[in-house]
C-alpha cells in the first residue's frame, strides 16, 4: 500500500499546511487537465485529506490504512454540477426568449461547465499570483512572529484551503464531463435532473431536443 507521507514528499510531523502545501505543489503535475493520471490526482487527493485530517490521519499511522476511511460519494458531487451547469443553460434559454425544445440542450449544459473550468483556472492562477506577493512580504519580514508574519501567514492559508477547494472542483468537472459524454448516459443525466428541477411546469419540458435524438 502506498505511503501517503511519500507520497506527498512530507516528513511524518508534518503539519496541516505543510501537507497542502506539498499537496498544491504535486497537483499541479498530475492534474488530468495537464495530461497526469486521474487514478495518481486521487490519490493525491486522499493523501492530503487524510494527512489533514486529525482522526484519519491518527487512524492511518496507527494502521497505515486509509481505504474505506471516507465513502467516494465523487459521483453524486458530479451530479451536482451537472444540475448547476443545467440552471445556467436554462438560465441563458430563457434570456434569449427561446424554450429548451428549440436548442441542443446537451451542448447548452457542455458550454457551461466549460466556462466554469475557465473560471476556476483564472482564479487558481490569480490566487497563485496573490500566493507570490505575500511569500514576497513575509519574507521580509523581521520576525516570523511579529504580528504582520502572524497575518500573513493566516492568508496565505486560506488561499490555500480556497485553491484546494477549486482543484478538487475541477477533478469534479472532469467527472461530470465524463456523465455527460456517453450520449445515451447524457439523455438520461438530462432527464433525470429535469424531473427534479422545479423552475418550469413539466409541459415546458416535454419534447426537449437532447443530443442525439
Amino acid at each position: 500500500m502506498t505511503d501517503l507521507y511519500d507520497l506527498l514528499g512530507v516528513s511524518k510531523d508534518a503539519d496541516s499546511s505543510d501537507v497542502r502545501r506539498a499537496y498544491r505543489r504535486a497537483a499541479k503535475s498530475v492534474h488530468p487537465d495537464v495530461g497526469g493520471s486521474e487514478e495518481q490526482f486521487a490519490l493525491l487527493k486522499t493523501a492530503c485529506d487524510v494527512l489533514t485530517d486529525t482522526s484519519r490521519r491518527r487512524r492511518y499511522d496507527r494502521t497505515g490504512s486509509y481505504e474505506g476511511t471516507e465513502p467516494d460519494n465523487s459521483r453524486g458531487m458530479a451530479m451536482s454540477l451537472v444540475s448547476r451547469a443545467m440552471d445556467g443553460a436554462l438560465a441563458d434559454i430563457c434570456k434569449q426568449g427561446r424554450r429548451p425544445t428549440e436548442v441542443d440542450f446537451v451542448a447548452a449544459v457542455r458550454v457551461k461547465m466549460a466556462e466554469r473550468t475557465a473560471e476556476i483556472k483564472n482564479q487558481l492562477s490569480q490566487n497563485d499570483a496573490g500566493s507570490s506577493v505575500l511569500t514576497d512580504l513575509l519574507g521580509r519580514c523581521g520576525s516570523p512572529d511579529d504580528v504582520f508574519s502572524t497575518l500573513i501567514r493566516g492568508k496565505l492559508d486560506v488561499i490555500k484551503q480556497g485553491s484546494d477547494q477549486l482543484m478538487a472542483e475541477l477533478g469534479l468537472l472532469k467527472v461530470a464531463g465524463e456523465l455527460i459524454k456517453d450520449q445515451k448516459l447524457a439523455r438520461e443525466v438530462v432527464r433525470q435532473v429535469l424531473v427534479l428541477t422545479d423552475v418550469f411546469s413539466n409541459n415546458f419540458f416535454y419534447g426537449s431536443r437532447i443530443e442525439g435524438e
